[in-house]
């Protein structure tokens, strides 16, 4: 009986101490308002759009920090009308698909032009 609790309570804090692993990693991305370190995941993490397998990207930040611009272009794997769908994009101008929004420390717009495969993100933080 010792033995099965103990093997209860390691297997408990392990999958405890994992899970804040990973709370702490997305602490960490959300936080990382750069372009060098968890850049895609700090976009996935603020706007919660998906960023596929990518054939480039581009990313220019501001000098003060407030605005990140990214330039992606998706690999040709990626069925893009199952990526609009599924990322909740609203139909634009002809090949044109948007997607934006405003939480309290962000804002953002993503624009997927279908024909040339080109996602551009603009996301500014807030003070």
């Amino acid at each position: 009986m010792k033995r099965v609790l103990i093997v209860v309570s390691v297997l408990a804090a392990t999958a405890l101490l994992g899970m804040g692993g990973l709370k702490l990693l997305s602490v960490q991305a959300y936080n990382s308002c750069t372009c060098e370190r968890f850049n895609i995941d700090n976009l996935e993490v603020r706007t919660g759009i998906d960023i596929p397998k990518l054939d480039s990207l581009h990313c220019h930040l501001t000098e003060d920090g407030s605005l990140k611009q990214n330039a992606f272009f998706l690999h040709s794997d990626v069925d893009l009308d199952h990526y609009v769908e599924r990322n909740n994009f609203e139909k634009g101008l002809t090949d044109y698909y948007l997607n934006s929004g405003e939480k309290e420390d962000h804002e953002w717009r993503a624009v997927l032009n279908t024909k040339t495969r080109r996602l551009d993100f603009s996301i500014r933080y807030k003070d």
